[in-house]
Protein backbone atom coordinates (compact mmCIF):
# COMPACT_ATOMS: atom_id res chain seq x y z
CA UNK A 1 0.00 0.00 0.00
CA UNK A 2 2.78 2.42 0.67
CA UNK A 3 4.59 1.64 -2.60
CA UNK A 4 0.62 2.89 -4.13
CA UNK A 5 0.60 5.82 -2.39
CA UNK A 6 4.55 7.03 -3.23
CA UNK A 7 3.52 6.55 -6.58
CA UNK A 8 0.19 8.93 -6.26
CA UNK A 9 2.08 11.24 -4.44
CA UNK A 10 4.91 11.12 -7.36
CA UNK A 11 1.90 11.17 -10.05
CA UNK A 12 0.67 14.25 -8.62
CA UNK A 13 3.69 15.74 -7.76
CA UNK A 14 4.95 15.76 -11.34
CA UNK A 15 1.52 16.53 -13.00
CA UNK A 16 0.68 19.62 -11.00
CA UNK A 17 3.71 21.84 -12.75
CA UNK A 18 0.88 21.75 -16.04
CA UNK A 19 -1.67 23.16 -14.27
CA UNK A 20 -1.20 26.35 -17.17
CA UNK A 21 -0.98 23.80 -19.83
CA UNK A 22 -3.16 24.26 -23.02
CA UNK A 23 -3.02 20.72 -23.67
CA UNK A 24 -6.32 18.39 -23.45
CA UNK A 25 -4.80 15.11 -22.80
CA UNK A 26 -1.96 16.40 -20.32
CA UNK A 27 -4.85 18.50 -18.51
CA UNK A 28 -6.94 15.22 -18.42
CA UNK A 29 -4.22 13.56 -16.57
CA UNK A 30 -3.60 16.36 -14.24
CA UNK A 31 -7.39 16.05 -13.45
CA UNK A 32 -6.84 12.62 -12.71
CA UNK A 33 -3.83 12.17 -10.76
CA UNK A 34 -5.28 15.23 -8.36
CA UNK A 35 -8.73 12.91 -7.98
CA UNK A 36 -6.67 10.21 -7.02
CA UNK A 37 -4.42 12.32 -4.49
CA UNK A 38 -7.39 13.26 -3.09
CA UNK A 39 -8.79 10.22 -2.64
CA UNK A 40 -5.57 9.31 -0.49
CA UNK A 41 -5.21 12.30 1.56
CA UNK A 42 -7.01 12.50 4.74
CA UNK A 43 -7.39 15.66 5.61
CA UNK A 44 -11.26 16.73 4.88
CA UNK A 45 -10.29 20.82 3.95
CA UNK A 46 -6.95 19.32 1.73
CA UNK A 47 -9.28 16.83 0.06
CA UNK A 48 -11.73 19.26 -0.86
CA UNK A 49 -9.26 21.26 -2.58
CA UNK A 50 -7.79 19.15 -4.62
CA UNK A 51 -11.77 17.65 -6.26
CA UNK A 52 -12.07 21.55 -6.90
CA UNK A 53 -8.26 21.17 -8.73
CA UNK A 54 -9.63 18.62 -10.37
CA UNK A 55 -12.88 19.67 -11.65
CA UNK A 56 -10.94 22.82 -13.02
CA UNK A 57 -8.05 20.61 -14.63
CA UNK A 58 -11.29 18.71 -16.33
CA UNK A 59 -13.28 21.09 -17.61
CA UNK A 60 -9.99 22.90 -19.24
CA UNK A 61 -9.71 19.91 -20.58
CA UNK A 62 -12.83 19.48 -22.37
CA UNK A 63 -12.33 23.25 -23.22
CA UNK A 64 -9.33 22.53 -25.21
CA UNK A 65 -10.22 18.64 -26.33
CA UNK A 66 -14.02 18.63 -26.56
CA UNK A 67 -14.09 15.52 -28.92
CA UNK A 68 -11.24 13.74 -26.69
CA UNK A 69 -13.41 10.96 -24.78
CA UNK A 70 -11.03 10.61 -21.97
CA UNK A 71 -11.61 14.50 -21.25
CA UNK A 72 -15.47 13.22 -20.77
CA UNK A 73 -14.50 9.98 -18.94
CA UNK A 74 -12.37 11.97 -16.21
CA UNK A 75 -15.21 14.53 -15.70
CA UNK A 76 -17.03 11.79 -14.88
CA UNK A 77 -14.41 10.49 -12.68
CA UNK A 78 -14.05 13.72 -10.65
CA UNK A 79 -17.58 13.40 -9.75
CA UNK A 80 -17.40 10.06 -8.51
CA UNK A 81 -14.46 11.25 -6.31
CA UNK A 82 -16.71 13.40 -4.89
CA UNK A 83 -19.49 10.95 -3.22
CA UNK A 84 -16.28 8.89 -2.86
CA UNK A 85 -14.75 11.44 -0.36
CA UNK A 86 -17.89 12.61 0.39
CA UNK A 87 -17.42 16.44 -0.61
CA UNK A 88 -20.46 18.43 -1.10
CA UNK A 89 -20.59 20.76 -4.35
CA UNK A 90 -21.92 23.73 -1.86
CA UNK A 91 -23.49 24.90 -4.69
CA UNK A 92 -21.03 25.65 -7.28
CA UNK A 93 -23.38 25.60 -10.39
CA UNK A 94 -20.50 25.47 -12.72
CA UNK A 95 -19.78 21.73 -11.45
CA UNK A 96 -23.04 20.86 -11.33
CA UNK A 97 -23.69 22.01 -15.35
CA UNK A 98 -20.35 20.26 -15.86
CA UNK A 99 -21.86 17.47 -14.64
CA UNK A 100 -25.17 17.41 -16.02
CA UNK A 101 -23.31 18.00 -19.86
CA UNK A 102 -20.94 15.04 -18.82
CA UNK A 103 -23.98 13.02 -18.49
CA UNK A 104 -25.80 14.14 -21.58
CA UNK A 105 -23.01 13.22 -23.95
CA UNK A 106 -22.33 9.86 -22.28
CA UNK A 107 -25.96 9.23 -22.58
CA UNK A 108 -26.10 10.46 -26.64
CA UNK A 109 -22.63 8.56 -27.55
Amino acid sequence: MLLLQNAVDELYTYMKQYVDSTEADVLWRLARATCDKAKSTTDKTVKKDLIYDAFKAAELALKFGDSNFACHKVLSQCIICCGVCNIDLNGNWELYYSSRVCRQRTSEG
